[in-house]
């Protein structure tokens, strides 16, 4: 089924969506941590590049990869993405090793994806149908964000 929808998303807003997409998403977690501090997302995205925890050693170019990794691999892309740092990633990505260690909640999940994928969907084109249909079967599936939360 994955596979369908990254065919879709490829024939409807092209390779350089996914690029995109990323791109708007890092942005927009920096820019609400600007307005908000750390009061709605956690401090998880603070931590990036200083390896306290352990799992948040990847500097901010090689988080950017990752991300960009889970996204084609999730929608259906393949296994592994050569990023615009020039970088290879594999996926799919442990989602749980990723976020060991960071607390994050269910409310600090639920902000980021409302607040700050939502927008980077949308602000990059993606057309509202499409997030639902596309983007929120997976990042609502209870499963999967089971293996960010709590962890």
């Amino acid at each position: 089924v994955w596979s369908i929808i990254d065919a879709y998303w490829r024939d409807t807003y092209g390779a350089s969506a996914f690029v995109a997409v990323n791109e708007a998403i890092v942005a927009n977690v920096f820019a609400d941590l600007a307005a908000n501090g750390t009061t709605k997302l956690g401090d998880s995205f603070t931590k990036i590049g200083s390896g306290m925890p352990a799992s948040t050693t990847d500097g901010a170019a090689t988080f950017k990869g990752k991300l960009a990794a889970f996204l084609v691999y999730a929608y259906g892309g393949p296994t592994s993405i050569m990023y615009t740092d020039g970088k290879t990633y594999d996926g799919p990505q442990d989602m749980v090793s990723a976020h060991l260690g960071l607390a994050i909640t269910g409310d600090q999940y639920d902000y980021f994806i409302s607040n700050v994928v939502v927008p980077a969907l949308t602000g990059s084109g993606v057309g509202s149908a499409d997030v639902s249909s596309c983007f929120a079967p997976i990042v609502t599936d209870a499963a999967f964000k089971a293996s960010i939360v709590g962890h």
